[in-house]
């Protein structure tokens, strides 16, 4: 706490009986006060009912199944030799037969006009360095 109308020019005064038993009253009345805010505010009912009483019967499991038997044996294989038979070579095919040309043009075929001349493409842009003289001066 500080106390705006402490002079520090005069000397402590000690304890004062009366500073200490207002905060012991003020502490005690908060006390109480709480106590109070935390008390029911019905009193409990003496006829208390009769506890349900629940009977509980433990019962084991049941014993697993027994494992599933074994597969039955498998027979044995029985190996085959099979025989190769040999497969007749192929028949090579028949030449085949030259391409049908007709020279003569039919009444409604158009002249083919001549072919176009070639386009050079454009090199890429390269980038050189100026050449210098070997000899320094």
């Amino acid at each position: 706490m500080t106390d705006k109308n402490y002079k520090y020019d005069d000397k402590p005064q000690g304890i004062s009986w009366a500073r200490i038993g207002g905060n012991a009253f003020a502490i005690a009345l908060h006390a109480v006060a709480f106590m109070l805010m935390m008390a029911p505010v019905n009193t409990p009912d003496l006829n208390k009912a009769e506890e349900e009483v629940t009977q509980v019967s433990f019962i084991e499991p049941p014993p697993p199944p027994p494992p599933p038997p074994p597969p039955p044996p498998e027979p044995p294989k029985v190996v085959q030799k099979i025989i190769e038979q040999p497969k007749p070579t192929p028949v090579p095919p028949p030449p085949e037969e030259p391409p049908v040309v007709f020279d003569d043009p039919s009444p409604i075929d158009i002249e083919a006009p001549p072919p176009a001349p070639r386009r050079r493409r454009p090199r890429p842009p390269t980038s050189r360095r100026p050449r210098t003289s070997a000899a320094a001066p």
